[in-house]
């Protein structure tokens, strides 16, 4: 790379790029085509960030449905004892 460098800041959520200003316009209408052959550290925090997220909203609503039990539970002995 013999010019001056540019740095590309994508729309995605992709990090930014440097590139060589003799890079023609073709190669860069390529570059959103690129398919990564590894997951970079990023997109595996990602992924394992969903995952737990999705976790923790099951066991929110696996708890919100015991307590919701556990209240109607209350409510019928206390009523039994009435």
């Amino acid at each position: 790379m013999g010019g001056d460098i540019l740095r590309v800041a994508r729309a995605t959520d992709q990090a930014p790029v440097l590139l060589d200003q003799s890079v023609g316009a073709a190669r860069l209408e390529a570059a959103p085509d690129f398919k990564p052959t590894e997951k970079t550290v990023y997109m595996r925090a990602r992924e394992q960030a969903t995952d737990l997220g999705r976790k923790a909203a099951n066991k929110a609503s696996e708890l919100k449905d015991k307590a919701a039990q556990k209240i109607e539970d209350m409510r019928s002995k206390s009523n039994e004892s009435r």
